[in-house]
């Protein structure tokens, strides 16, 4: 298997600050929002993600999400997919 240079970066600098790997934490599991779901949702793009459930006592149930909520931006910064959620988490 292969890891991309800007995720192994990441992650020696982590090692070399903290000795350990730290992750985000969001407390919810996701899906991306595909054409179906914004038609469902009444998005007029099929981009984000959708909560499906959230764990309690997590940052997510602190922050007051709920299963069927969508989530589209994070501090101003564009949600497109799951992926760039975990990237802007970071």
């Amino acid at each position: 298997f292969s890891v991309p240079a800007n995720v192994a970066s990441k992650v020696v600098q982590q090692l070399i600050e903290h000795g350990e790997v730290k992750r985000a934490y969001l407390g919810c599991h996701s899906e991306n929002v595909t054409a179906e779901i914004a038609a469902c949702v009444g998005l007029s793009e099929a981009k984000g993600v959708i909560i499906t459930s959230v764990t309690s006592a997590s940052p997510a149930s602190d922050a007051r999400l709920t299963a069927g909520d969508v989530l589209v931006k994070l501090d101003e910064a564009a949600i497109t997919d799951s992926t760039s959620m975990q990237q802007l988490m970071e």
